[in-house]
């Protein structure tokens, strides 16, 4: 065990994958990345928070959403505005699809999300044409603006305004 950093409680125990007549038991400890003195969980789990079939499924939605917003609605987006779908998260079930959307032009990307919340029926029956042969259910889908390069200027921006002196060589 890592000196200052506390063990999970109890064992986890992982299967092999063979039949359960040969299936040996690996137990697996696990360790919290702070310290004891700051740690406020017990253990920190280095899984993906989605499976491989989420995260396939997700891949494929956000390249038929891009297209769908170049080619089969565009009349939804205001003359000259673009809209880039970012990230696709989905629920365990592939029922709920959260998509986060930025957008380049757009005068009120507030307002023109709202109109794409608005139509998102239209935009989920077009979907559903495109992945009727991928996908058994057509997600639910609901619509978020992606501000991860707004937040990126402006930690940029704290970080330009910093006065850090120079350290002094002879020290």
């Amino acid at each position: 065990m890592v000196a200052g950093y506390r063990r999970a409680r109890g064992p986890r125990i992982a299967h092999t994958g063979q039949s359960p007549a040969r299936n040996e038991k690996r137990v697996t400890r696990h360790y919290s990345l702070l310290p004891n003195s700051l740690s406020p969980l017990r253990t920190f789990a280095f899984v993906s928070t989605e499976s491989p079939r989420q995260q396939k499924f997700a891949r494929l939605l956000v390249r038929e959403l891009a297209d769908l917003f170049l080619r089969d609605v565009p009349h939804l987006l205001p003359p000259g505005g673009m809209v880039s779908v970012q990230m696709v998260r989905m629920s365990p079930d592939l029922g709920q699809a959260r998509v986060y959307l930025s957008t380049l032009l757009a005068p009120d990307p507030q307002a023109l999300l709202a109109l794409i919340t608005e139509n998102k029926s239209v935009i989920r029956k077009h979907l559903g044409e495109r992945i009727r042969r991928q996908a058994r259910v057509v997600p639910d889908l609901h619509f978020f603006l992606d501000d991860t390069g707004a937040y990126a200027a402006h930690i940029e921006g704290l970080l330009n305004s910093l006065d850090i002196k120079p350290e002094d060589p002879k020290d």
